[in-house]
C-alpha cells in the first residue's frame, strides 16, 4: 500500500488519528481566570504574612536561617522530576474549589487577628489548593513531597517552639555535662549552667540545639529526596538527622566547656559562632557518608557519592 492510501485509509474504531488531524488542545479559560484571580488575591493577602516570615529568617540567633533556601530547594526538587512530573496527566479539578476557598477564609482569619500560625496555615493551603485546582489531583500527588516540603518555611507557633527549645535545652545540657566527665573534666550542673574549674557554661536558647535540629531535619529530608536508592532507605537517612542533630550539638557544647575551661572566656567566645556553621557542615558530611555507604550514587541526577 502506498503512503497516499495510507493516508486517505479509514481510520478503524477506537484507532487513534494521525496526529495532523487532532484537533489542538483547548486552554480551559474560566480556570485560567478564576485562578489568575485567586493568585492576585491571595498575594495581595499573604504579603503581610510572607513579610513575617522574613522577619522570622532574619532575627538574630533565628531559628529559621534555612528559611530564604526554602523556594530553592523546592525549585531543585521539580527539575530533577521533571520529566516524570511532564509525563502526569493534568486537568483542572473543581473539586478543589471549597478547599481554596477554605483556605482563603483561613488566611484571611489569620491576618485580620495578626495571627502568624493560621495565616501560615491559609498560605500553604492556599497555595496547595491552588495547585491542586489548576493541574489536578493526579498531578498533585505526584508532586505531594515538593509541595508539602514548602511547610518549612512557615515559622513554628511560638508555644510548640518554646517546648521544642526547652526540651532540647535540658537534652543537650545534660548530655553534655555527662560527656565532660568521660573527658575527665569536673563539672557541676545547675539547670542549664555547666560549672567547669575555671569556666561555667550557659545553654542558653540560641545554643539549644533545636535551631540546629530544625536545619539538619530540612537539610537531611530533602537530601533523603533527592538521592536516588530504595525508599526505606531515604526514609531512615531521614530519620537519623534527629540523633545526628543532637549528637552534633552536644560535640559543639563540649567543645565551648573545654576550650572556655582550658584557655578562658575569650577564647571561648572566639570560636562560638564559627563552630555553629562548622556542626552544621559536619552533619551535611555525615549524611552524604551514611548515604554512600547506603549505595547512593547520584544526587538530582548528579554523580556526587
Amino acid at each position: 500500500m502506498t503512503t497516499q492510501e495510507q493516508l486517505n485509509e479509514p481510520q478503524a474504531p477506537g484507532q487513534d488519528a494521525p496526529a495532523a488531524n487532532a484537533p489542538a488542545a483547548q486552554r480551559d479559560w474560566p480556570t485560567l481566570a478564576l485562578l489568575a484571580v485567586s493568585a492576585a488575591a491571595a498575594l495581595l493577602i499573604t504579603r503581610t504574612v510572607l513579610a513575617q516570615w522574613l522577619s522570622a529568617y532574619l532575627a538574630p540567633n533565628s531559628f529559621y536561617v534555612y528559611g530564604p533556601a526554602i523556594p530553592f530547594l523546592v525549585g531543585v526538587m521539580f527539575w530533577h522530576r521533571r520529566d516524570a512530573l511532564r509525563a502526569v496527566p493534568k486537568a483542572p479539578s473543581y473539586a478543589a474549589l471549597p478547599a481554596l476557598f477554605a483556605s482563603l477564609g483561613v488566611l484571611l482569619l489569620g491576618v485580620k487577628h495578626e495571627l502568624l500560625a493560621v495565616g501560615s496555615v491559609g498560605v500553604l493551603c492556599s497555595v496547595w489548593s491552588s495547585v491542586w485546582l489548576l493541574l489536578g489531583g493526579r498531578f498533585f500527588r505526584a508532586a505531594a513531597f515538593p509541595l508539602l516540603f514548602l511547610a518549612w518555611a512557615a515559622p513554628l507557633p511560638g508555644p510548640l517552639l518554646h517546648e521544642a527549645t526547652f526540651g532540647s535545652q535540658q537534652l543537650s545540657t545534660e548530655l553534655t555535662d555527662r560527656l565532660l566527665h568521660v573527658l575527665q573534666f569536673p563539672t557541676n550542673l545547675h539547670g542549664n549552667v555547666i560549672t567547669l574549674d575555671s569556666f561555667s557554661l550557659f545553654v542558653e536558647e540560641p545554643c539549644s540545639g533545636f535551631m540546629l535540629l530544625l536545619t539538619l531535619l530540612v537539610i537531611s529530608s530533602a537530601f533523603a529526596w533527592l538521592a536516588d536508592g530504595p525508599q526505606p532507605r531515604r526514609l531512615l537517612l531521614f530519620a537519623l538527622s534527629l540523633p545526628l542533630a543532637i549528637a552534633d550539638n552536644v560535640f559543639r557544647l563540649t567543645l565551648l566547656a573545654v576550650v572556655g575551661d582550658s584557655f578562658g572566656a575569650r577564647a571561648e567566645h572566639v570560636i562560638h559562632d564559627p563552630s555553629g556553621l562548622a556542626v552544621v557542615g559536619l552533619g551535611l558530611l555525615v549524611l552524604f557518608g551514611i548515604a554512600r555507604r547506603m549505595g547512593c550514587r547520584t544526587f538530582a541526577g548528579l554523580p556526587l557519592f
